[in-house]
């Protein structure tokens, strides 16, 4: 710093003061102005600062004829005579105060610098000069040497935009602070523009690159999580500590009904049930999740799960779960779980429910009573251990048997035998279920056991009475059988006495279709279904009586095809009446031309078949035949006249053919059963 005298050689200043401060004598040739913006001036003798463009503040000394020591507008005032008192104090305090900002700006951590405008011939800025700088202003731009009168656009790091600010401070008087990248340093800076006097403005420079990255990069941190927060399903709302809602994602929109800006001139509170209890601080609680129901918009409530956390500046960050859905499901369980209970509990069946060891997991009210025991004394014993199953040693082990192959995934069904509980007498039908889960594995067994004591009471003394009707039933076939056959030997005696040999065929015949009948009886009692006899052994067994009785039929032969085909005897009856006539027809006429060379050759067949909707009989003989069958038609010998009767009482049809010996195709419906 430079203490400068301005004056005549009138006014001299004591040669002590200027040898002690080095006081020089000021000569402004060749100087400019920006050279005194930190140096102090005496003015003495009525010198003035003409030849000086700017004037700096607070360091102009006057030296005057009569004003005495006093500060004013800017500038220092001491009359002649007390200046060798006054001037060393000023000069002190300006020196003093210049050391003290000299520190506090070599020092400072932010770049300073002072530039002044320079103006071309048109008043246009043409430039931007340096007056003065920091240190750390050097270090910022590397600056090195004198930087006084230096233009600021050459400057490493100073950016060309900055300037219409620099421009618009020094213009409108005003500061102004902005933030920038530079893009020749690579950094961030944050800059202060102050006016510091005519066309002067200071520049305070402070590189907060650190703060922009940290801020850049917790922007981005937030921007992320704010996506994540808009895209999860979770209702999420953020509030203040009155509860009125500061944020909400688009899934709390949707939740309630509400748009984002609607929900932000709400508080949480108001969309709470108004029933539901301390609705105003329910969510200023921060607890673990709890439930309550919450108003959408258009009315209607939804059930939700939430969970509040306390964040920074006593926000709160509350989660929210729609489980509208899952409660529905929950009561839906509930009551269908009542229903079952109730089932369980009102069915006359045992419902026991296993694991896959065997214990019981779940009883009903009528396996409790049956068992004796009450729920928690059964629970997690095995059921084989349990009343009325380890009564009996044998039946303990078929369950125990048949549980093992149910435990393998079979579906079992048997039936007990006795078992006593206490004073009671049980038997069981018993149905063992494996139960599996969607991956198809097993998980428990279902076990059903119905009380059948009493069926089996009556189905005991239902068999005793078949048994007795069935013996009954044989008597009276056996009886019937036995009259008939009496029937039989009275007219085999009776036919010995006649003496006319078409009087004793007439008997003959007779005889036959009794003993078609008897036979009938005959297989009935003999049967183990007293209700139907097996007709392929029947037809067999009247074949062999043909054989015994026509003298011709060692000379025939005979063929015999019947299915598995099972009658009663009010088919039986008629239709061996049927095949009796025609046989017995064939055995008398068919072969009475036939050569006795060729009685080989003859052949009576007799076919039947079966199915759903009627039996198919067949019967044929190659003999000679006869030339018109309309004899069998229209004719009225009983034989004829038994078979269409017999025909049309089991409502069924009849062809013959008889180019070639007799050929009958008889069709019967099988009658429908009664229920």
């Amino acid at each position: 710093m430079n203490i400068f005298l301005v004056s005549d050689n009138n006014y001299p200043v004591p040669e002590k003061i200027i040898e002690k401060y080095g006081i020089v004598l000021f000569d402004s040739a060749g100087m400019s102005a920006p050279d005194y913006q930190s140096d102090i001036f005496i003015l003495a003798g009525g010198r003035d600062f003409k030849n000086i463009s700017s004037v700096p503040e607070n360091k102009v000394i006057i030296l005057c004829p009569e004003m005495p020591a006093v500060k004013k507008d800017n500038s220092f005032y001491i009359r002649y005579e007390d200046t060798g008192h006054y001037l060393p104090q000023i000069l002190d305090m300006l020196l003093m105060q210049d050391d003290k900002y000299s520190v506090l700006f070599s020092n400072m951590l932010y770049a300073y610098a002072l530039h002044e405008i320079i103006f071309d011939e048109n008043n246009n800025p043409a430039d931007f000069v340096l007056i003065d700088v920091n240190p750390a202003f050097r270090k910022l731009t590397g600056i090195k040497g004198k930087v006084r009168g230096k233009s600021i656009t050459a400057l490493p790091g100073m950016e060309e935009s900055w300037s219409d600010i620099y421009y618009r401070v020094v213009l409108d008087q005003k500061n102004q602070v902005f933030e920038n990248f530079s893009l020749k340093k690579k950094e961030w800076y944050s800059i202060h523009v102050y006016p510091a006097g005519k066309n002067r403005f200071a520049v305070f420079f402070e590189n907060i690159t650190i703060r922009k990255q940290m801020e850049i990069s917790l922007q981005k941190t937030e921007e992320k999580y704010r996506n994540y927060i808009e895209q999860i399903p979770i209702a999420v709302f953020i509030t203040d500590c009155s509860a009125k809602i500061l944020y909400s994602n688009d899934a709390a929109a949707e939740m309630t009904g509400y748009t984002e800006k609607e929900l932000q001139h709400l508080k949480i509170s108001e969309l709470v049930t108004d029933h539901e209890p301390d609705a105003e601080n329910i969510f200023e609680l921060c607890s673990p999740k709890k439930e309550l129901k919450l108003n959408r918009k258009d009315g209607s409530g939804i059930d939700i799960v939430y969970e509040s956390v306390r964040i920074e500046d006593d926000s709160i960050l509350i989660f929210c779960i729609d489980i509208t859905a899952e409660k529905k499901s929950q009561n839906d369980i509930l009551k269908k779980e009542k229903l079952l209970s109730s089932l369980f509990d009102n069915t006359y069946s045992l419902i026991v429910i296993l694991s896959l060891e065997g214990r019981i997991i779940f009883l009903n009210k009528k396996a409790l009573e049956v068992s004796g025991m009450d729920l928690n004394e059964s629970l997690n014993r095995f059921l084989w251990d349990t009343s009325p199953w380890n009564d009996s040693e044998d039946e303990k082990a078929r369950l125990l048997c048949h549980f093992t192959s149910c435990a393998e995934g079979k579906v079992v069904h048997f039936k007990t035998g006795y078992l006593k509980c206490g004073n009671d007498n049980f038997y069981f039908d018993v149905t063992l279920n494996p139960v599996k889960n969607s991956s198809g594995e097993i998980e428990f067994i279902f076990a059903e056991q119905h009380d059948v004591s009493e069926i089996y009471k009556y189905e005991s003394e239902l068999r005793e009475s078949l048994s007795q009707k069935d013996i009954l039933l044989k008597e009276i076939h056996h009886r019937v059988k036995n009259n008939m056959q009496i029937i039989l030997s009275l007219l085999n005696m009776q036919s010995r006495l006649l003496k006319n040999e078409s009087d004793r065929l007439i008997f003959l015949e007779s005889q036959n279709r009794i003993k078609v009948m008897a036979l009938v009886h005959e297989k009935i009692y003999q049967s183990k279904n007293l209700s139907e006899i097996d007709y392929s052994q029947y037809v067999h067994q009247l074949i062999d009586y043909y054989d015994g009785n026509f003298s011709i039929s060692d000379k025939i032969g005979h063929t015999v095809e019947i299915g598995d085909i099972k009658l009663n005897v009010d088919e039986a009856i008629p239709l061996s009446l049927i095949i009796n006539e025609i046989v017995t027809n064939s055995f008398k006429y068919a072969f009475n031309d036939i050569p006795e060379e060729r009685y080989g050759e003859s052949e009576i067949i007799i076919k039947m078949t079966a199915d759903n909707n009627s039996y198919y009989l067949t019967i044929s003989d190659n003999g000679s035949g006869m030339e018109n069958s309309d004899m069998f038609y229209n004719g009225n010998t009983l034989g004829f006249k038994l078979i269409r009767g017999l025909i049309h009482q089991l409502k069924g049809t009849v062809e013959l053919n008889t180019d070639n010996g007799f050929h009958y195709d008889i069709v019967i419906p099988v009658p429908e059963s009664i229920e």
